[in-house]
């Protein structure tokens, strides 16, 4: 996938090896960094950044906006392609809360809960997506 003459980026959202997002047609996007927020244009300089759980936007030249919550991760940053990887990642317009809440049941339900990282991991990822809805 190439950016659209070098105007636009490539962005990837990769969660738990599977990809959650690819979009080439991208205008800006907006990062939610352990030191601050940043905002990522075509061109930008290369980097790494260390993300914190928030909410990833990614803006469109039709001033259109995705967003994403993310558990954290890191976020690689080429002149024209921007990688993301958490642990996490749920598409905030399909948010369901009932599903949030059923899952976080089942989560609850584990015995082993407090020898599993992962499962605490998606417990408080999930209810840090009820508290951001609340």
């Amino acid at each position: 996938m190439k950016p659209i003459n070098g105007t636009t980026l490539i962005v990837k959202i990769l969660a738990l090896e599977k990809i959650i997002y690819n979009n080439n047609t991208v205008d800006m996007l907006v990062l939610p960094g352990l030191e601050g927020v940043l905002a990522v244009l075509p061109q930008h300089l290369p980097m790494l950044v260390v993300l914190k759980f928030g909410i990833v936007e990614v803006h469109y030249n039709d001033r259109s906006i995705d967003r994403f919550t993310i558990s954290g991760g890191i976020a690689k940053v080429d002149s024209q392609v921007v990688d993301i990887i958490s642990m996490f990642v749920m598409n905030c317009m399909h948010i369901d809360i009932l599903k949030i809440k059923a899952r976080i049941e089942e989560i609850n339900a584990v015995t082993s809960l407090k020898r599993n990282t992962l499962l605490q991991e998606e417990h408080k990822f999930l209810m840090a997506n009820l508290e951001l809805l609340s």
